[in-house]
């Protein structure tokens, strides 16, 4: 069985082996499930987002699609909805980035 050790500073949550393809697996699917509400959010003024990908560090790279992808309030929105939705569903996320 897995040593798996818990982290104080993630209430509760459990620190997984990031090399864990299932682990892998089930946060990016946690992550993509909590980015359907952002969808829904961003929809309504023509854009998008998708995961691109989750790095060692814990930072989900996400791309802006759409009217969002060279919005003057993209950072905004990052900071304020993307990140702080994310960060809320899915505590192990650390920091969210936005690439092109």
């Amino acid at each position: 069985m897995e040593d798996i050790k818990e982290k104080e500073d993630m209430g509760g949550y459990v620190d997984q082996d990031i090399d864990d393809e299932a682990y892998m697996a089930s946060l990016k699917e946690r992550v993509d499930l909590a980015l359907d509400e952002i969808r829904n959010i961003l929809a309504m003024d023509g854009g998008g987002i998708d995961l691109v990908e989750i790095t060692d560090d814990m930072t989900a790279k996400v791309r802006l699609m759409g009217h969002c992808a060279g919005c003057m309030g993209a950072r905004m929105t990052m900071s304020g909805i993307v990140e702080s939705i994310l960060q809320d569903e899915v505590p192990e996320i650390k920091a969210v980035e936005a690439i092109e």
